[in-house]
């Protein structure tokens, strides 16, 4: 019997052993989540393992000095340069330039000058069909920085 009462003691010592282990790791997982419960709300700033953007840099194109170095050469009242040069650059007459322009405004919404994300305007109507009608007048990609020309 003295074997039985040793196991049996032994068992009990194991037993609260276990029991004092359990409680520990409890109290460990306790204090675990009241951790992530609080982190959140004690961080003052946002972490700093955050990457910061880098701004993008902002071309200068000059776009209405485009425009107006355009319109002053081919479309005001009294152009710089005389109709024959118009129909030596575009291959066609500035009325039928003019239609086509006023038609391209008209059925496609990309020919309509807009502003841009930071409020600045976009190239306007005559660049882009300026553009257009040298691609397809010359059969070749336009050259944008000879816009004003």
């Amino acid at each position: 019997m003295s074997s039985s009462s040793n196991f049996e003691a032994s068992n009990l010592l194991e037993d609260n052993e276990w029991e004092e282990k359990i409680v520990e790791q409890n109290q460990q997982l306790d204090q675990l989540i009241e951790d992530i419960a609080i982190w959140p709300t004690t961080l003052s700033s946002k972490p700093t393992t955050q990457t910061v953007r880098a701004r993008r840099r902002y071309i200068e194109r000059k776009r209405e000095e485009g425009h107006d170095t355009i319109f002053e050469q081919y479309f005001s009242e009294d152009p710089i340069n005389p109709p024959h040069f118009f129909r030596t650059r575009y291959r066609m007459r500035k009325p039928l330039f003019e239609k086509i322009m006023n038609k391209l405004i008209e059925t496609d919404n990309f020919f309509v000058q807009k502003r841009d994300a930071t409020g600045r305007l976009g190239m306007s109507a005559i660049q882009k069909c300026t553009i257009a009608m040298r691609m397809l007048a010359y059969g070749a990609e336009a050259d944008l920085r000879n816009i004003g020309e």
